[in-house]
């Protein structure tokens, strides 16, 4: 316990270093907002197009589960979710 308590004591006595931005690293963090935003504006078109398509295997008969609408819809939200998930990631990891 003596150990422990001596070892703490000298990491909390030495400095910590200041976090400095690598070069260039401005402009990669804008690259990947644009990213996340494109992934996110994809997403939802994702989502309206495929609920165009079981608009259309309604209409066609097939019912709306029937075609592939559903499959684009679930690949949009699964899509969603991913870069949602990455978006949160990065912002953390940027702190």
């Amino acid at each position: 316990m003596l150990m422990q308590l001596g070892l703490d004591t000298v990491y909390y006595a030495v400095d910590q270093p200041v976090m400095v931005q690598p070069p260039g690293g401005e402009r990669f963090i804008r690259i990947l907002g644009i990213a996340l935003w494109a992934a996110v504006i994809g997403a939802v078109l994702g989502i309206i197009a495929g609920g165009g398509w079981m608009w259309v295997d309604h209409i066609s008969g097939q019912g709306a589960t029937g075609g592939r609408g559903w499959k684009l819809v679930a690949g949009a939200v699964i899509g969603t979710i991913v870069s949602t998930c990455a978006a949160s990631w990065v912002t953390f990891a940027m702190q």
